[in-house]
């Protein structure tokens, strides 16, 4: 991916509640290696809770849906 952008990691609870968890920055060159960013954060939401995680660009698209 290409920047500048700002990305944001979301958690969504399975009542549809919807929590950052994570953000980062990703410079106009975008990052050297393409498809290898390692991002760490957490959430509040029990494990059973969890519905889904998203990526997306921060007032952007969505980049990425994974069902938890």
């Amino acid at each position: 991916m290409r920047g500048p952008a700002t990305c944001e990691l979301i958690a969504v609870s399975r009542t549809g509640q919807r929590r950052v968890i994570a953000w980062w920055r990703v410079p106009a060159p975008g990052y050297g290696v393409p498809g290898h960013l390692v991002l760490a954060g957490s959430s509040a939401f029990p494990r059973g809770q969890l519905t889904q995680l998203i990526v997306s660009v921060v007032h952007g698209p969505t980049l990425v849906t994974v069902p938890a």
